[in-house]
């Protein structure tokens, strides 16, 4: 019994980790999203301008901060309201698609919990969309 253990990988022992907190802190992050951000809103966000479309393309990866300001200066009042709406939820998000990946993988997470939850995650994730086109013509798909 004592060499079952011995070879047990460090992955396997943090298996072992009760999930129970850190589910009810996962709930708690997707409820105060919802309650954050109106997913009829993030849903409304579809047809982008080029400028919209390249801030949202380019931006959270390639952009220093300064030029992200400057970037949103230059849109329509109606398109810095779009972003704002945006870029809000998806830093919001990240959180929660770490600690449900945690759960996932290093807890005694049970697959029922994992389902549930990652539809939830999923739902979220849906009404932020994804951007698709390019500089001409582009939308945020939220299928």
């Amino acid at each position: 019994m004592l060499e079952y253990y011995a070879i047990k990988t460090l992955a396997e022992i943090s298996h072992d980790r009760d999930h129970r907190a850190e589910t009810a802190e996962l709930e708690i992050m997707l409820t105060e999203f919802e309650t954050t951000h109106s997913l009829e809103r993030l849903s409304a966000v579809t047809e982008l301008t080029p400028d919209l479309y390249r801030i949202f393309r380019y931006a959270p990866n390639n952009q220093s901060p300064e030029e992200i300001t400057l970037a949103k200066s230059k849109l329509s009042p109606e398109d810095l309201e779009k972003y704002e709406i945006r870029a809000a939820a998806r830093n919001d998000i990240v959180p929660i698609v770490d600690l449900l990946n945690i759960l996932h993988r290093e807890t005694d997470f049970p697959d029922s919990e994992y389902i549930r939850l990652k539809a939830a995650q999923q739902k979220l994730i849906r009404a932020i969309g994804r951007i698709v086109g390019d500089d001409k013509q582009s939308e945020a798909k939220h299928d």
